[in-house]
C-alpha cells in the first residue's frame, strides 16, 4: 500500500510563516513544501527558532501571519487527533522525550498501539508485541524496557520515545533536536533509524537540528534556518536518488529495525 499522502496535497506546507514575540520577530518569510518521500534537517544555531518552528507544524504554536498547512488542513492543536482518525499519522518528537512516569518504557509504547488499536486495524493484544520490536528496533531490552522512565538515561528515554513513534507506523515525523543531549550510543541508535526514514518514500521527516552534519549523515536534504527565513543550503544535506521501490508503510518498523540490525 501507497502512502496516503502522494496526490497534489503536500504532506506539509509552510506558507508565509511569520513569528513574532512583541516586537521581536522570531521567524520571518517562511515558505516551505514537503511531499511524501521527503526528509529536510534544518540546522539553525541556538535561538534560530528551531523549536519554533517544529511547534508551528505540529500545530502547537499559532504564527503571527500566514499558514501552516498539515496534508491539506490547517495545523492547530487538535489536527494530529483528526488526522490520525483519518488514517494519516502526524508524529513529533520535542525537546522533552514526553513518557508517562508511572508506567514502565514497554507500557510507555504499548499504550498508544493499544489506545489506536481500531485505527491500525490492531488486536489490543497485539500491542506488547508489536511495543517490544520498537523497543528492540532502539536497543531498550531488559532490564530497561521494565524501568520507569525516571530510571532511564535521557539517551534511553529519548529511544523510548522514539519506539513510541516508530510503532505507531507514522506517515509524517516531525523531529526537535533529535541528538542533543544523548550519549554516543543512542545517537548511533537515533541516526540509523532517521536514515530509514530518510530513505522511505511513503514517510515525510522533517527534523530540526543544531548539528550542522546530521543531514548528510542521515541523507536528507539540508536547509538553513535564520530569523530571515529559510534558505537550502546543498552544502548541509545531500542530493538523494528517487528510492527505486516504495516500501510498505506497514513495513516501515521492520525496514527500520533492519536498517539498524536491531531486531532479534
Amino acid at each position: 500500500m501507497g502512502s496516503l499522502l502522494t496526490g497534489p496535497v503536500p504532506a506539509l506546507e509552510l506558507e508565509s510563516v511569520s513569528v513574532r514575540r512583541g516586537a521581536l520577530r522570531v521567524l520571518g518569510n517562511l515558505d516551505l513544501r514537503l511531499r511524501a518521500g521527503d526528509a529536510w534537517a534544518i540546522f539553525g544555531e541556538n535561538g534560530a527558532g528551531k523549536s519554533t518552528l517544529i511547534q508551528l507544524v505540529a500545530g502547537q504554536l499559532p504564527p503571527s501571519s500566514g499558514t501552516v498547512w498539515i496534508a491539506g488542513r490547517r495545523a492547530a492543536p487538535d489536527l494530529p487527533g483528526r488526522l490520525f482518525a483519518d488514517g494519516i499519522r502526524l508524529l513529533s518528537l520535542l525537546e522533552q522525550p514526553g513518557l508517562a512516569p508511572g508506567i514502565s518504557a514497554l507500557e510507555n509504547v504499548a499504550l498508544p498501539l493499544r489506545y489506536h488499536a481500531s485505527a491500525l486495524s490492531l488486536h489490543p493484544e497485539q500491542a506488547t508485541a508489536l511495543a517490544r520490536e520498537a523497543l528492540s528496533a532502539v536497543a531498550v531490552y531488559p532490564p530497561e524496557l521494565h524501568s520507569l522512565p525516571d530510571r532511564l538515561s535521557f539517551g534511553l528515554q529519548r529511544r523510548v520515545a522514539l519506539a513510541r513513534i516508530l510503532a505507531l507506523r507514522p506517515h509524517v515525523v516531525l523531529l526537535d533536536d533529535p541528538l542533543l543531549g544523548v550519549d554516543t550510543e543512542s545517537s548511533l541508535v537515533i541516526e540509523r533509524v532517521l536514515r530509514a526514514w530518510a530513505r522511505d518514500p511513503n514517510l515525510t521527516l522533517l527534523c530540526a537540528t543544531g548539528d550542522r552534519s546530521l543531514a548528510a549523515r542521515i541523507g536528507a536534504l539540508g536547509a538553513h534556518l535564520s530569523a530571515d527565513g529559510l534558505c537550502i543550503d546543498p552544502t548541509l544535506g545531500v542530493s538523494r536518488e528517487p528510492a527505486s521501490s516504495a516500501s510498505e508503510t506497514e513495513s516501515q518498523l521492520i525496514d527500520a529495525a533492519g536498517d539498524a540490525g536491531m531486531l532479534h
